[in-house]
């Protein structure tokens, strides 16, 4: 659930997109973001910004949008349409290929 919603703010659309990056992350993972953390800690991790940690296996651009997509502020959150034209831009085989040993793609920080 995105913060806003714990929260009892105002929402919208943007929560869904939350929520997708966090199932999302899940389905790359294949465990729950903060699965290591009782449920009251990590809901309080999330509204204070916090997100699970991407690994640097990623693809860049599928980190990217993980980030954007559960970016703490809901407005500055990329719409669906927005989020479709981005993984139609990426090669499937880039979608599922794990980072080749000593590719480099730098550093993939989230700052919030």
């Amino acid at each position: 659930m995105a913060p806003e919603v714990y929260l009892n703010k105002p929402y919208g659309r943007p929560v869904d997109v939350y929520s997708f990056a966090l199932i999302a992350f899940n389905m790359l993972e294949g465990r729950a973001p903060w699965a290591d953390l009782a449920g009251e800690k990590a809901v309080r991790l999330a509204c204070q910004g916090e997100r699970p940690i991407l690994p640097r296996s990623y693809e860049r651009r599928i980190a990217s949008l993980l980030a954007e997509a559960w970016t703490h502020e809901p407005v500055a959150r990329p719409s669906f349409a927005a989020i479709l034209d981005m993984l139609e831009a990426f090669p499937a085989n880039d979608i599922e290929r794990p980072l080749d040993a000593g590719e480099s793609q730098g550093c993939v920080c989230v700052i919030s």
